[in-house]
């Protein structure tokens, strides 16, 4: 279950699926736990390895169900070589209506990258009782030569407060991430009117140096110290978790900041790694934040 004592540590759903009905059930009350949280935004951040025409549909309404409850979805790594990729997000989103709540989505062009091995789409699926979206998402092109992988804009309309999010998947981990991050280091003054949250897989560790132009400004990071990638095989006594890579850098001297942390979906699936992996190789990171207190001094 979601903890609300730190935002720091790991969260883990911590359920059974050796029947697939019974884990459904269950999941359907951490999904109505998470769901009842009101009054604050829930912003997801996922990197679902490969999202396209191979997710069955079983996978689809998994992922439905670990993500059933936010108000804001943000996803990597959405097929570009072909439909598939839109028509999955079609699907999750179709999943997500289901269970009781509308949502809506979009899906960004292919990337400007430099192959069609690196290419890929972003995607935003967004509750629309809770909010909306401002304006078209689009991708930041200017950044096209300098990132590999372009990231995705939108903003969306909360409790008549406006805030912005920037998605994106940054290069691999032995190809220097940190230069893409760097080069985005001046996104809070670009976006300056509203509160903007960078999310995605940075393939980067939280204590990296590159983030510390975001800290110095009162960003904070979802998930400090926290592995989000799943290894393929599990050796016994060896780590299931491998790398730190997820995260989103939270605009904490711009928003009340009240949980944030992973979501360890392999503890969710009872430690089946297989189970985990057919989701994807990530787990998402999360945000649940409140008012804006700054912007309502600046009002008074």
């Amino acid at each position: 279950m979601l903890s609300s004592q730190s935002p720091h540590p790991r969260h883990s759903y911590c359920v059974t699926n050796l029947v697939r009905n019974y884990l459904l059930a269950v999941l359907l009350v951490f999904a109505t736990a998470v769901s009842a949280q009101t009054g604050n935004c829930k912003l997801i951040s996922w990197n679902i390895r490969d999202l396209g025409r191979t997710k069955s549909d079983a996978e689809i309404e998994l992922m439905a169900q670990v993500l059933r409850g936010y108000d804001v979805i943000a996803i990597q790594e959405v097929v570009a070589k072909h439909p598939g990729g839109a028509k999955a997000v079609a699907r999750l989103t179709d999943a997500l209506d289901k269970m009781g709540a509308n949502y809506d989505y979009s899906v960004s062009d292919p990337t400007q990258s430099s192959s069609s091995h690196t290419r890929e789409r972003y995607a935003y699926i967004w509750r629309t009782s809770t909010v909306k979206m401002v304006g078209r998402p689009r991708l930041l092109s200017a950044y096209a030569k300098t990132i590999e992988r372009e990231p995705y804009f939108a903003t969306f309309e909360w409790e008549d407060k406006e805030f912005s999010v920037v998605n994106l998947h940054a290069r691999p981990h032995d190809q220097q991430p940190e230069q893409e991050l760097a080069a985005l280091r001046n996104l809070p003054e670009e976006f300056d009117d509203k509160p903007l949250f960078l999310v995605g897989d940075f393939n980067l560790v939280s204590k990296h140096s590159v983030f510390n132009p975001w800290l110095k400004r009162g960003y904070q990071l979802a998930a400090i110290n926290q592995k989000t990638t799943l290894r393929k095989k599990l050796q016994k006594g060896q780590d299931p978790y491998s790398r730190e890579k997820d995260n989103i850098l939270i605009p904490a001297h711009q928003v009340q900041l009240l949980e944030s942390g992973s979501l360890d979906v392999l503890a969710f699936l009872r430690n089946d790694i297989d189970a985990a992996n057919a989701l994807s190789d990530h787990v998402p990171v999360y945000v649940i934040f409140d008012d804006f207190p700054q912007l309502e001094g600046l009002n008074e």
